[in-house]
């Protein structure tokens, strides 16, 4: 197994080895074969925190072992037919504090993000986002909200073209079904707040 080792700046771009000395807040990037497996988060030079991606067969009890005395992002990754699924549980001195669960497309734009309550395990539909692209460009075109019901709250638009303007814009609300005139009927994934594309 290659382990290779990569340097960014506290905006998650990457920096030179020498940049790296130079700055007080940055991450170091740990890959297994070229697979992200760990990240150290610093802040004026000291560990802020870790992000942890778990490997098959790995479980969570291990790396909290581990890092009982930090805060820890612990990430599982699977696949869904295109589409990446992150488990993601952030835990601080041991104790689970967030859960979520977040989809990303091919493109590795995010899609869909569920928070889950702690006590309950199951997601709180009221703080749902989904993300439209409607193209490889990493800016969503539309942003949608949902009531604890997994109904529509809030639609947002942002960064698509404004075709009777001939450039990129800002979508007001009452424009999306100008510019989205069959929206769920060619998008129908986005009319609630369930996880996985039908």
């Amino acid at each position: 197994m290659a382990t290779t080792i990569s340097y960014t700046n506290d905006l998650g771009e990457p920096i030179t080895t020498q940049q790296f000395k130079e700055l007080n807040d940055y991450d170091i990037n740990y890959y297994n074969d070229g697979i992200l497996k760990k990240s150290e988060h610093y802040l004026n030079r000291e560990i802020n925190y870790f992000t942890y991606y778990l490997d098959p067969g790995q479980t969570i009890s291990d790396v909290l072992n581990e890092y009982s005395e930090y805060r820890v992002d612990i990430i599982e990754r699977s696949m869904f037919g295109t589409y990446r699924v992150q488990d993601e549980k952030y835990y601080n001195k041991g104790v689970l504090k967030f859960y979520y669960k977040k989809i990303y497309n091919q493109d590795n734009n995010l899609v869909c993000e569920h928070e889950y309550d702690l006590s309950t395990m199951r997601p709180i539909l009221d703080k749902t986002e989904k993300f439209l692209y409607v193209d490889s460009d990493s800016l969503a075109a539309l942003g949608f909200m949902y009531n604890n019901e997994g109904k529509i709250k809030y639609i947002w638009g942002n960064w698509v073209l404004n075709t009777d303007q001939g450039q990129n814009g800002f979508i007001n609300i009452a424009d999306v079904s100008k510019y989205f005139p069959t929206l769920f009927i060619d998008y129908p994934y986005f009319e609630n707040a369930d996880f996985f594309p039908g």
